[in-house]
């Protein structure tokens, strides 16, 4: 909210903030949906990003629209797959352009006066949810150095096994989410399974893992 503000400032504009209209937060859309991040990754990525972005579009566009993406020199295939996807406008990419990095980027804040997000210093990659489920295993032993109270919360309570005792279907998948409480050490998991083949993903996998092996 500091960063939105002062940016606002600096620009010399109001920035309009758009939000879900049916889910309050990611704890919220992981409750509901029960789904967290997969191989069709993160359900609060597409619930409250792309879903929102996309019924503003429906609103909004008028055929003549462009879209200013801030993806740096280092990521243009996501930039590529957003020219892919996103054909109702037109797509500009003016980092990209002008083969401008992320530190670049910070740099030229700096000079404008414009602080950049606190998780930056304190050496994150990204400016993500505290607590990101997307996050690999560097990033959640950096939030338990860091933030304990948002680890504890995830590791004891917030995706405890007495909510996730559930079995469902999710893109050919069957999932079984289940929990193990004996020995006194809590266990938290998924058993997937498809075409007769099973894998077991415990609580390190859901969420120290990136999932990118699973295919």
């Amino acid at each position: 909210a500091r960063f939105l503000r002062d940016a606002e400032k600096v620009l010399g504009r109001e920035i309009e903030i758009i939000k879900s209209t049916e889910y309050a937060s990611v704890d919220d859309v992981i409750e509901r949906r029960r789904y967290i991040n997969g191989p069709a990754g993160a359900a609060c990525t597409l619930m409250l990003k792309k879903r929102v972005r996309q019924q503003w579009e429906r609103d909004n566009l008028t055929g003549d629209d462009v879209y200013i993406w801030g993806y740096d020199a280092n990521e243009k295939k996501r930039a590529d797959r957003i020219s892919a996807a996103q054909i109702e406008a037109r797509n500009e990419f003016p980092l990209i352009e002008r083969n401008l990095t992320k530190a670049e980027c910070h740099a030229i804040c700096g000079r404008l006066g414009l602080k950049r997000p606190v998780m930056y210093d304190m050496g994150y990659p990204n400016n993500n949810c505290i607590g990101c489920v997307k996050g690999g295993m560097g990033y959640w032993n950096r939030i338990r150095r860091d933030f304990p109270d948002v680890y504890e919360e995830y590791d004891n309570t917030r995706y405890a096994a007495d909510k996730y005792d559930k079995e469902f279907d999710f893109l050919g998948w069957h999932f079984h989410f289940w929990g193990n409480d004996t020995g006194g050490t809590p266990r938290y998991g998924a058993t997937m399974s498809r075409d007769g083949e099973t894998w077991e993903c415990d609580y390190d996998c859901m969420f120290l893992a990136d999932f990118d092996d699973i295919n």
